[in-house]
């Protein structure tokens, strides 16, 4: 199954319900737009926007806020006050290369257990999304992604 939802609150346009109805998607609730169109398959972790995530890490408590960028990225670019940094990518030969131990440092970082709610960072949200499903896959059922540029 596959989920369609949208952060808008203008009314769809008839092209994105046709585009919705063509792909076997489930159709927008009424008043919202095609603008910040996310899809996601059963089972992946849901993309939210970045109000969204500053609201569930202030409001439950039991957040987590995972960024994912390389280290140097998250030292020097800046980052946001209390997020755990833990790459998930290596960089070589000019290609980003998926981490062969990014999912036991996830397990190994402090406010990282299978059980709270992560939300997964990056700065252009190019590298969350991928990193968010390999979690997904190892075990942390309660991920969201979200794309937010960093506080310097």
């Amino acid at each position: 199954m596959v989920l369609w939802y949208s952060y808008g609150t203008t009314a769809m346009r008839p092209s994105c319900a046709l585009l919705a109805a063509a792909a076997g998607l489930h159709p927008l609730p009424p008043r919202t737009s095609c603008r910040g169109l996310v899809l996601c398959a059963k089972g992946s972790p849901a993309a939210i926007g970045p109000a969204a995530a500053a609201r569930l890490l202030e409001k439950t408590g039991d957040a987590t806020l995972l960024d994912v960028r390389l280290e140097g990225e998250y030292r020097l670019d800046g980052h946001v006050a209390d997020s755990v940094n833990v790459p998930a990518f290596t960089w070589e030969h000019g290609f980003y290369l998926p981490s062969t131990v990014f999912e036991a440092e996830v397990a190994a970082a402090e406010g990282c257990s299978r059980g709270t709610q992560l939300i997964i960072a990056c700065t252009d949200g190019s590298r969350a999304p991928e990193a968010a499903r390999r979690l997904v896959a190892a075990g942390w059922s309660r991920c969201a992604t979200a794309s937010m540029p960093c506080a310097s």
